[in-house]
C-alpha cells in the first residue's frame, strides 16, 4: 500500500560519530527495501544527524530497484526540510547508466537538535525490485 512509512533497522540507537572542529563527518545508513516499500510517498527514515552540525550533502547509492521502464523518484528531508527533489539514483539499470555511487550536495544546513533524515519516493518503481539502498550524510562537525 502507498505512503507507508518504514524506519531503517537500528535507527533509535545510532549514534553518528562527530570529531571535533571543522572537520568532515558520515556514516552510512545502510537498509534492505523491497518491492513494497517503492511505492508513492512511501517514506524510509534513514536516521538522525547530530546537534549543531552543519550538513552539506550526502553520498547515495541503490542497487536497480526499479527493474522496469525508469521511473523511480525520491528526495531527501531533513527534518521538515526537503534538501533534495528529483533523485533518480536506482532507477532501471542504474548500474549500467549511472555511477554506482553519487554526491548529492545540498544548500548548507545547521540542525539545532537531532535531526531526522529521510527518503521519500515521489514517483513510483514501475516494477519494484529488492535491494540494497544507502545514504551516507556529509556534515561539519562545529
Amino acid at each position: 500500500m502507498a505512503g507507508e512509512t518504514t524506519s531503517r533497522s537500528g535507527i533509535d540507537i545510532d549514534v553518528l560519530p562527530l570529531a571535533q572542529g571543522p572537520v568532515l563527518n558520515g556514516a552510512v545508513w545502510t537498509t534492505e527495501v523491497v518491492a513494497g516499500q517503492l511505492e508513492l510517498n512511501d517514506v524510509l527514515n534513514m536516521g538522525y544527524l547530530p546537534t549543531g552540525v552543519t550538513l552539506i550533502g550526502f553520498v547515495a547509492y541503490c542497487d536497480d530497484l526499479d527493474s522496469g521502464a525508469a521511473a523511480l523518484v525520491w528526495k531527501i528531508t531533513v527534518g521538515s526540510t526537503d534538501v533534495k527533489t528529483g533523485i533518480t539514483i536506482g532507477q532501471a539499470d542504474a548500474k549500467i547508466t549511472h555511477s554506482l555511487t553519487q554526491f548529492l550536495s545540498v544548500d548548507p544546513i545547521t540542525t539545532t537538535g537531532r535531526t531526522l533524515v529521510k527518503v521519500t519516493f515521489t514517483t513510483a518503481a514501475a516494477t519494484g525490485a529488492a535491494g540494497t539502498f544507502c545514504l551516507t550524510p556529509i556534515y561539519i562537525g562545529n
